[in-house]
Formats: structure tokens, sequence, C-alpha cells
């Protein structure tokens, strides 16, 4: 039963997801594509998509990769505190919005 169960939901899972892909595939004329890609807003959104993502990287880069080194081969005094600011990122997110549902429904 539970093998029946895993394969309908999964079924539905394939069909919510290409059923809109195809519909889309049957509607698609490139010449829009190039048109859209071709705007000025388009571009100016690229363009900093792409500069955030270098400087991300960057930061990451020189930042990031020797502090997870230190972190994970060094013993010092204030490693878990630097450690838990490090973690923030992942957690403050879904914090966050759990807050935000709080004080929506109460």
């Amino acid at each position: 039963m539970l093998r029946y169960a895993v394969a309908v939901a999964s079924a539905l899972l394939v069909l919510f997801i290409a059923v809109p892909l195809a519909a889309l595939y049957g509607h698609l004329v490139p010449a829009h594509f190039v048109t859209a890609l071709g705007s000025a807003g388009a571009l100016a959104a690229l363009r900093i998509s792409l500069e955030t993502t270098a400087a991300s990287l960057a930061l990451t880069l020189a930042l990031g990769t020797p502090l997870a080194y230190v972190l994970a081969r060094a013993r010092f005094p204030g490693r878990g505190v630097i450690d838990a600011v490090v973690d923030l990122p992942i957690v403050v997110p879904p914090a966050v919005a759990g807050l935000a549902l709080l004080f929506v429904f109460g």
C-alpha cells in the first residue's frame, strides 16, 4: 500500500512539474527571447546579478574559505562564538519567516 501511495504521489509531482513546462514549451518563440533579453531592463538586471555574484564569490573566497579552514583545524577561545555567528545566516531566514507567520496569524 505504501509503495502504491509513493508511486501516486510521485506521478502527481511529475505531472505538476511536467504539464506546465510542456505548456510553456508549446508557446515558445525564440524571437521573443531575443527581444526580451535584449531590452535595457533585462541587461541591467543581468549586469547587477553578475556583479553581486562576483562580489559574493570574491568575499567567500577571501574570507569564508580561510575562516572555514581555521574553524575546522584550530582550537581557540571564542571559536564557538565565531562558529555561531557564521551559522546565523542559515538559521535567521527561517526564524524570521516563522516570526512573520506568528505575527500575521497570531
